[in-house]
């Protein structure tokens, strides 16, 4: 999907040093009072902001596959001292044993969501449009490729910059 500018898709550089900070695990208050900003702030960013959400799902992909691959190396290593470890009963064994489940983590699923803004945006204004329609209209819609126009696009963004304030 091409990628338009509409302004609010663009990220501050207050917004990407809060995406990498919540990334990293830090609460939305430390994050907040790091960056200079309030709380509810981080929040909206958070539940109403395309690009903020988008970068913040990106940047948990980076690290979940950062992470797997650390465990992925860790793994022959560990087979090795469960190797060496068949005729030792020493606690290595469980250690290594440890390892080798964790490295099925990928199993579980990256907690990742939608990446690219603009389909977040899209997804906020089908909902929007569904809260009044009827089914017949959502069928309509869904029969038709229930597609998204500028016009819409910008109208959500301009209809939440006045809900929620600047985000």
């Amino acid at each position: 999907m091409a990628t338009k500018n509409y302004g609010r898709l663009q990220l501050s550089v207050q917004q990407e040093t809060a995406i990498d900070l919540l990334a990293a695990g830090r609460s939305d208050s430390a994050t907040a009072e790091t960056v200079g900003c309030h709380p509810v702030t981080l929040r909206k960013w958070r539940a109403y902001h395309p690009s903020f959400q988008a970068a913040l799902n990106a940047r948990r992909a980076e690290l979940w596959s950062g992470a797997a691959d650390q465990l992925r190396a860790l793994l022959p290593r560990a087979l090795d001292v469960l190797a060496a470890s068949l005729d030792d009963p020493d606690n290595r064994v469980s250690a290594a044993v440890q390892v080798i489940k964790l490295a099925g983590l990928e199993k579980l699923g990256a907690p990742v969501g939608e990446t690219d803004g603009e389909r977040i945006l899209d997804e906020l204004v089908r909902e929007s449009r569904d809260k009044g329609a009827t089914h017949t209209d959502r069928m309509l819609r869904s029969l038709n490729g229930d597609t998204v126009s500028d016009t819409e696009r910008l109208a959500m963004l301009e209809s939440d910059r006045g809900e929620n304030g600047r985000a």
